[in-house]
Order: structure tokens, then C-alpha cells, then sequence
């Protein structure tokens, strides 16, 4: 299971954070993902100049804006699934 941690921290929030989070919930609901990936809010990841800030399997991501949420999602989550042993 992949682990996707979104901050919702107040500077993370004014910048995004709750459009990201539908745009992914979407694509997690039409992809059909709810058994591969796990998304998660999480508060303050420390930088909050850099928001909006996520993890993807422990890997951060900064700078995030709502316009990039279904690129980044495309790009850090379902390619690397794709990449996957079937298990």
C-alpha cells in the first residue's frame, strides 16, 4: 500500500491544501485505487514556506499547488504503482 500524507496546516491550507486533497480522492475513486493507496492529513511537516507539502512513501514533496494536483498524482503515484510487482 502506497502512503500519501498531505499537511493541513494553516500555511499548507491557505495554499491548497483541501483542492488537492478532493483532486486526489477523485482520481483514487475513479482509478480504482482505494486497495493500493492510503491518503492521509497530517499537520505542519516543518515546511511551511515551501507548502503545499506532502509525503509519498516517506518521500517529500514541496510546493505543491491545486492547478498540479492531477500531474503529481499521474506522476508520483500511479506510474510508480504501475512499475509494481503484481503481488
Amino acid at each position: 500500500m502506497m502512503t500519501v500524507r498531505i499537511c493541513a496546516g494553516s500555511s499548507c491550507h491557505l495554499r491548497g491544501t483541501y483542492q488537492i486533497i478532493e483532486v486526489f480522492k477523485r482520481i483514487i475513486e475513479e482509478q480504482a485505487l482505494q486497495n493500493q493507496v492510503e491518503l492521509k492529513g497530517c499537520f505542519c511537516m516543518g515546511r511551511c514556506t515551501d507548502g503545499v507539502n506532502m509525503e509519498i512513501d516517506g518521500r517529500a514533496l514541496t510546493g505543491i499547488k491545486p492547478e498540479e494536483a492531477a500531474d503529481v498524482f499521474q506522476r508520483e503515484v500511479i506510474d510508480p504503482l504501475k512499475e509494481r510487482p503484481a503481488s
